[in-house]
């Protein structure tokens, strides 16, 4: 009976520690917004977030990596909207401690100007995001005079003039198909430079734009004919 008595006893000990560190220790935060589509101007329902906590810690010896865990799944309600009101902990030593929020689906993009995702402690953090989910253009290349390669390709944003991919490259004469991840509904410009005498100070680039329109489709292909002799 006494051992049954201690157990009970350190298990409520145990019990009231555990509910003092969420509830004291920890620091009160919410975090609200509204998620849209900005391509289509509408609000994105019955869309989940995440809300994450990381931190960076030693690994051993010299080297450093990054933790995280997840805090909560959020779910926008019919109009777009969602709230959520958690414990901020504190960070106990750990460096770089942040929580951020954002989509479940990696597929969705946020617009470079929704990028501040960091939610901060006490605050009613309110966290208006425009989000999309990428388009496949196929971009279809027919290639002449490729005389020194490589002739490099990308895809650019007309309407903040950032990049949706790496250069690719294209090594010979021929053809030869890409596939970039792109924003609907937007004006972009296929871009096309061959670069003559590369590697010396007689280099001198050619480049070719052409604009474009994407489409809401989820998969379009376009066909450019491009002669390097004629840049």
């Amino acid at each position: 009976m006494k051992k049954i008595f201690f157990l009970l006893v350190i298990l409520s000990l145990f019990s009231c520690r555990e509910t003092r560190y969420d509830e004291v220790d920890s620091v009160r935060t919410t975090v609200m917004g509204k998620i849209t589509n900005p391509t289509t101007a509408l609000a994105i329902p019955n869309l989940k977030l995440i809300l994450k906590r990381q931190w960076k810690q030693n690994c051993g010896g010299f080297s450093t990596c990054w933790k995280e865990e997840n805090v909560a799944e959020i779910t926008t309600d019919s109009n777009g909207n969602y709230r959520y009101e958690f414990g901020y902990l504190p960070a106990n030593g750990r460096e770089y401690y942040t929580y951020t929020i954002m989509p479940t689906d990696d597929n969705y993009r946020f617009d470079n100007g929704d990028l501040d995702n960091v939610v901060e402690a006490s605050k009613i953090n309110e966290k208006n995001y425009g989000i999309w989910k990428p388009i496949t253009l196929n971009i279809h290349v027919k290639v002449s005079n490729n005389n020194i390669p490589p002739l490099y390709t990308q895809v650019t944003n007309l309407q903040d003039n950032s990049n949706f991919s790496n250069w690719s490259f294209i090594d010979q004469n021929g053809e030869k198909t890409f596939d970039f991840l792109v924003r609907p509904n937007t004006d972009v410009s296929v871009n096309f430079i061959y670069v003559e005498n590369p590697n010396t100070i007689n280099a001198k680039s050619h480049k070719l734009d052409y604009p474009y329109k994407t489409t809401f489709a989820e998969t379009t292909t376009i066909s450019y004919t491009v002669d390097c002799a004629t840049f």
